[in-house]
């Protein structure tokens, strides 16, 4: 079986072995890979401790896998969405933010991480903000806001 260029990622140099099924529908072909989130986590962990700056595709990959908007990220970083879409785009990524993103990442990863329910709020916020719409739900422990 050869191998197969993931490009669904974002980025441009992800090449699977194996862990992928080809599928044919008629003159189409589909691909499915196993696992997922287990191969999301091998990228992430490989762009966290690569050497040199990401570019701005790492960033986004990363800044996607916390599921956090270019609005929510720029939250963290006191910047605009536009100034974090540019970093992405132009290739121009801080070094302070190429440190920063990878250390939330690191740490959004651990067991009873208080970075990744901090993370979960603001993406939960973030969607019911663009969606405009409110919805919360009572439960014995009290509200919470739930994302419809």
């Amino acid at each position: 079986m050869d191998k197969y260029h993931y490009k669904t990622s974002g980025l441009d140099d992800v090449y699977l072995l194996n862990g992928f099924d080809v599928i044919e529908y008629g003159d189409e072909k589909a691909v499915s890979i196993h696992n997922i989130d287990g191969l999301h986590q091998v990228i992430s962990s490989a762009l966290v401790q690569q050497k040199t700056r990401l570019t701005g595709r790492e960033f986004r990959f990363l800044r996607i896998e916390m599921d956090l908007s270019q609005k929510a990220l720029g939250m963290w970083f006191d910047m605009t969405d536009q100034a974090i879409a540019l970093w992405e785009k132009k290739d121009r990524v801080p070094q302070m933010a190429d440190a920063l993103v990878r250390a939330l990442y690191m740490e959004s990863q651990g067991e009873d991480s208080e970075v990744r329910v901090v993370l979960d709020m603001l993406s939960k916020v973030d969607r019911v903000i663009h969606r405009g719409e409110f919805c919360a739900e009572e439960s014995d422990e009290g509200w919470t806001l739930k994302v419809a």
